[in-house]
């Protein structure tokens, strides 16, 4: 009597076990298991993929290993490509959310913020919407580890008092207000002879500002910046 389909199908099961989803699989003596696609692989260890970074696993640690075929490899490749595009989604609705930056209101009726130049120079700014450059002092530059004399680009910035100056100009790498960052952003250095020309580090002007839509409530001490 030939056997139901039934009982050829637990036949097949018990030969050829069913494995669970499509990555590589190292079953470690812990009792854990990890998931991934193998990279490279010697005696000693394996190199697997885990799809945000390569983690190495000693061979002595590992109990078994089930290794998937090239086509469930590009399933969970697939897979890894479709969560990293749908975190830099989330990530880029994130950065458009309006967002509140502390500000400090001076007797004069600047308003004043904080910035972090690129990533290690924090510096503190009078918000200048007329403006056209991103202005820092002679100091801030220093501090940068930028040395004015070797920036061979000229800009002629008018200061407070009307007086036209010739100012270096060049690229910041990055300017983060709380957690709004432009990168590559156009500024300029002031001479080292002002040192009193109405602004504290200097100005966040418009080659900042201008990424965002700004909306200031100078009642609540607030500032809101919103990516265009």
């Amino acid at each position: 009597m030939r056997p139901s389909v039934a009982v050829m199908v637990l036949v097949i099961g018990a030969v050829f076990p069913f494995q669970r989803g499509y990555a590589d699989t190292l079953y470690l003596h812990n009792g854990r298991q990890v998931e991934g696609i193998i990279e490279r692989e010697d005696k000693d260890k394996i190199e697997l993929n885990v799809g945000f970074g390569t983690v190495t696993f000693r061979k002595d640690r590992i109990t078994k290993i089930y290794k998937s075929n090239s086509q469930e490899s590009e399933v969970i490749k697939e897979r890894w490509m479709e969560r990293k595009q749908a975190e830099a989604r989330r990530q880029v609705e994130e950065e458009r959310k309006p967002k509140d930056v502390a500000i400090e209101n001076e007797d004069s009726g600047h308003i004043v913020v904080e910035a972090l130049l690129n990533g290690k120079v924090s510096a503190k700014l009078i918000v200048d919407t007329g403006a056209s450059l991103f202005t820092i002092t002679h100091a801030v530059a220093l501090k940068l580890g930028i040395n004015p004399d070797e920036i061979k680009e000229h800009v002629e910035l008018q200061v407070a008092n009307g007086e036209k100056v010739q100012a270096k100009f060049f690229l910041l790498e990055s300017v983060r207000v709380e957690s709004m960052v432009v990168n590559d952003v156009p500024a300029a250095i002031m001479p080292e002879n002002i040192t009193n020309a109405g602004f504290k580090d200097g100005l966040c002007g418009m080659s900042f500002l201008g990424r965002f839509k700004l909306t200031i409530d100078q009642a609540k001490k607030k500032l809101t910046l919103e990516k265009l």
